[in-house]
């Protein structure tokens, strides 16, 4: 089944960070930058939202260090925390609104897998499933570019 994101969301104007699983069973964390689409289930009920999304970054950067990580790209902003969730695992994305897209931004050096996860955040990474592969760069039209 194909995730359905929507454009115009309560979040809007304000950073909001989600997390998904890709079809391998890779882990991602995406920022909004206040304006990038988020999926359907990030607004369906405030009770997910609260209970899924609401310490997202600092659940995540509770997590022990794995491995360095591989800044993907030149950016003129401060990349820091999108490094820390990458060196936990998970390969890192922010929203670019110049190209409508989630930009890849760090790649973990040992990738975490879905099945890996055995704490709290565990049922998080089964709501959002992406078509596509992270490590690979493939799917969602060359990883999630949305026409805006």
């Amino acid at each position: 089944m194909s995730t359905v994101f929507t454009k115009i969301h309560p979040f809007l104007g304000v950073e909001f960070d989600w997390v998904s699983t890709d079809n391998v069973g890779h882990l991602g964390y995406f920022s909004t930058a206040g304006f990038g689409p988020v999926p359907d289930i990030c607004v369906s009920s405030s009770e997910d939202f609260d209970q899924f999304f609401g310490d997202l970054y600092e659940s995540l950067t509770a997590m022990p260090i794995l491995s360095e990580a591989q800044q993907v790209g030149a950016f003129e902003s401060n990349v820091y925390d999108w490094m820390e969730i990458s060196r936990r695992g998970l390969f890192a994305f922010d929203w670019f609104s110049e190209t409508s897209t989630y930009q890849l931004i760090g790649i973990p050096e040992c990738p975490l897998m879905k099945e890996s996860i055995k704490n709290e955040l565990s049922p998080l990474f089964s709501k959002i499933i992406l078509d596509c592969d992270f490590f690979n760069r493939r799917g969602n039209e060359e990883l999630l570019t949305f026409n805006v």
